[in-house]
This record gives C-alpha cells, sequence and structure tokens, in this order.
C-alpha cells in the first residue's frame, strides 16, 4: 500500500508540476518543455534521496534488530543468574555482588 501511494503522490505531483504533453512551437511549449526538463532532473534527484533514506532506514532496522537480540539475551541470563544466587544462599555459601 506503501508504494501505492508512493506512485500516486509522484504522479500527481508530475500531473502539477508538467501537466499535459504539449507539441508545436511557441514561446509558451519552450516554457512547458524546459519545465518537465526541470522536473525530471527533480524526479532524479528525489529517486536518490528516496535511495540513500532507504538504505538509511535499513541500517537503523538492522541496528534495532542487534538491540533487540542482546536484550533478550541479557534478560534471559537473568533467571539462570537469580538461581545460582538462590542456590548459594541454599548452600550457605559465601556470595560476591
Amino acid at each position: 500500500m506503501a508504494k501505492d501511494n508512493e506512485k500516486r503522490f509522484f504522479s500527481l505531483l508530475k500531473d502539477l508540476f508538467v501537466g499535459e504533453k504539449i507539441e508545436g512551437d511557441g514561446a509558451y511549449v519552450n516554457l512547458m518543455k524546459l519545465k518537465s526538463k526541470h522536473f525530471e532532473e527533480i524526479e532524479e534527484k528525489l529517486s536518490k534521496t528516496k535511495e540513500a533514506v532507504e538504505a538509511k532506514l535499513l541500517a537503523v532496522e538492522e541496528d534495532r534488530k542487534r538491540v533487540f537480540e542482546k536484550k533478550q539475551e541479557l534478560i534471559s541470563k537473568i533467571p539462570q543468574k537469580i538461581l545460582a544466587f538462590m542456590k548459594k544462599l541454599e548452600d550457605g555459601l559465601e556470595i560476591q555482588l
């Protein structure tokens, strides 16, 4: 759905900026051609920017996964530490904190 919204957005942006393709000669037609060419350059820059943003988001997501894996690993060790601590208490051994 996000890709559909993105395609619709860029299509609407192009329609607003460029409009219908005009053929012929004259100052107005030349202006519209320049406007169309300018939009193509903007569209290319937006595409490159979008790719860079997506790459950064992917890197952030990978970092986020690693952080949660580490948290899960840490939390999974807590019950083992508590059980070991309780066993030492039961055995009456000296406990180091």
